[in-house]
């Protein structure tokens, strides 16, 4: 399934395909992220989204390959830089956080 994390100004426009049968988050090619890291104190993931941004699979804040992520709060966290919860950072075409649809198929079962 499709998942998006879009922000107004611009800045951060990126999809995610969400494998549901393992549960991972594979951030598109040619994905836009955010073009800073935070170096908030609170934010732990910094080195590790540095990590991943590097060797030129982040250039002018495209990425260049497809990077697949454990779980949506990591993925989010690479996409924006800086700590996000991916629950409701990532949304469906229709604009339904992560979490609305996880309760949705909860309750549809």
């Amino acid at each position: 399934m499709k998942l998006y994390y879009k922000k107004r100004n611009g800045t951060v426009d990126a999809t995610i395909e969400w494998n549901q049968k393992d549960n991972t988050f594979t951030v598109l090619k040619g994905s836009i992220v955010s073009p800073t890291i935070s170096t908030n104190t609170k934010f732990r993931s910094a080195k590790s989204v540095e990590k991943a941004r590097s060797n030129g699979t982040v250039v002018d804040s495209k990425l260049t390959i497809d990077i697949t992520f454990n779980s949506a709060s990591t993925a989010s966290n690479f996409i924006n830089g800086s700590s996000s919860n991916g629950l409701l950072a990532l949304k469906d075409i229709n604009g339904r956080p992560l979490k609305t649809i996880l309760l949705e198929k909860t309750k549809n079962k």
